[in-house]
């Protein structure tokens, strides 16, 4: 098997030029510090860690991003990355979190700048399982692909 070598020797070097970063881990601590960012308008996917001890964002960040969010009541229950923060001080009880659906309806814009950096702080809800599972249904479906099993 031939050895891979890393795309980037450290993840200070992975994140300092990146305009999208996407954290899907189980880490306990930030993977990396507010200061390795350096892009105006850098949007940051973070979806792995869970529980409200685990984080994968730094604080710096957490505070200064726009903060999107599947669920308010949610991310306030079980999203470490942003009641670390809180129990820290550096956000208020209930911090400012834009839901997607307000996004998609139109209630609230999305971005509201070009150099806005923002975050999007999933913890999975169960209607994403569920769209994500007919979008593969009908993808199977479409193309004939997997066998029907009967349930009686």
């Amino acid at each position: 098997m031939p050895v891979m070598s890393p795309v980037h020797e450290d993840v200070t070097t992975a994140v300092r030029d990146a305009d999208v970063i996407c954290t899907v881990t189980s880490a306990s601590r930030p993977l990396f510090e507010d200061s390795a960012l350096r892009r105006e308008g850098l949007h940051v996917n973070a979806v792995g860690a869970y529980g409200t001890t685990r984080r994968e964002l730094p604080t710096e960040l957490v505070t200064r991003a726009g903060l999107f969010v599947e669920s308010t009541e949610a991310v306030l229950r079980e999203a470490g990355d942003i009641l670390i923060p809180v129990s820290e001080g550096a956000l208020p009880a209930r911090p400012v979190m834009t839901e997607l659906g307000d996004v998609l309806t139109g209630r609230h814009p999305g971005r509201v700048s070009e150099a806005e950096v923002t975050v999007f702080e999933s913890v999975g809800v169960p209607v994403e399982d569920a769209v994500a599972c007919d979008l593969l249904y009908q993808c199977a479906v479409a193309r004939g692909a997997g066998v029907d099993v009967g349930f009686s």
